[in-house]
């Protein structure tokens, strides 16, 4: 046994006690499937550049070795492509119903389909738990200085910075200075076409609405649909209302006022 130096990804559905406690064994062993078929990798490109994967109950663990012969031979920006992949399986999950969060981190791991553990898991593991707080898959702090120092990161055809600014295309910096997984910004450009980005926008919204509201008296959980609703509206808000008229759409229906999370008369954002 050896540890590879690698990506490493931990995801987590997002206030999954609370579901067991308010659903039946159907319900949640439909969000387990979904959860565990969305967050694997894939089989060939996990054959092709040595990714192993690792499921257990709302916990998901994904590692690609930086150092496998395929990435020496054809760098084809292993960070990049592992925050585009997460990106999908947010936009997947989420059309599922199912928010997660999660950490992404560079280290030494140990990763088969029935073990996990390394310095990496330790990182990884304190990132999403104590760290990412809200449904967002937050960055390593060091993770954007490390095209530099181990270039099998980024393409081949990239310099450091190029792979940064590709990146950043992903990324958003959050209020507490962490980068996360920009999915909002990710879905115009991922999805097949308009009319399945506006619709998941449209279903973004209610989705928070409804969580919100099923929180109850549950603090943390509503302050976690709470930055969901902060950032849903800044990033509708930042593309504009012109942006929906075009496609003779308002841009309130897509707004979560105050009014859709309490029983009162405002309509302020």
């Amino acid at each position: 046994m050896k540890y590879k130096l690698s990506i490493i990804s931990l995801l987590d559905i997002l206030g999954f006690k609370n579901i067991v406690k308010s659903n039946d064994p159907n319900k949640i062993s439909r969000i387990l499937k979904h959860f565990k078929y969305f967050s694997r990798t894939d089989r060939d490109i996990s054959k092709a550049y040595q990714q192993s994967f690792v499921n257990f109950s709302d916990l998901s663990v994904r590692a690609t070795n930086i150092l496998s012969k395929l990435n020496k031979e054809i760098q084809i920006g292993l960070v990049s492509f592992e925050l585009i992949d997460l990106l999908h399986i947010q936009l997947n999950l989420i059309n599922q119903g199912i928010f997660i969060r999660g950490a992404i981190t560079i280290d030494e791991i140990y990763l088969s389909s029935s073990l996990a553990f390394g310095p990496g898991l330790v990182t990884v593991y304190e990132l999403e738990s104590v760290m990412a707080k809200y449904p967002r898959i937050i960055l390593d702090k060091d993770l954007l200085k490390s095209f530099k120092s181990v270039p099998l990161l980024k393409s081949s055809e990239h310099s450091a910075k190029d792979e940064v600014e590709f990146i950043k295309k992903f990324i958003k910096k959050d209020a507490d200075g962490i980068w996360f997984i920009d999915y909002l910004k990710g879905a115009e450009s991922e999805l097949d076409d308009i009319y399945q980005y506006l619709d998941f926008l449209k279903k973004h919204k209610k989705l928070i609405i409804q969580n919100y509201k099923k929180a109850e008296k549950n603090k943390s959980t509503k302050r976690k649909f709470i930055w969901l609703k902060i950032y849903h509206n800044k990033y509708i808000k930042n593309i504009g209302s012109q942006y929906f008229k075009n496609h003779g759409l308002k841009i309130s229906d897509y707004i979560i006022y105050k009014k859709d999370l309490e029983k009162t008369n405002s309509s302020r954002p």
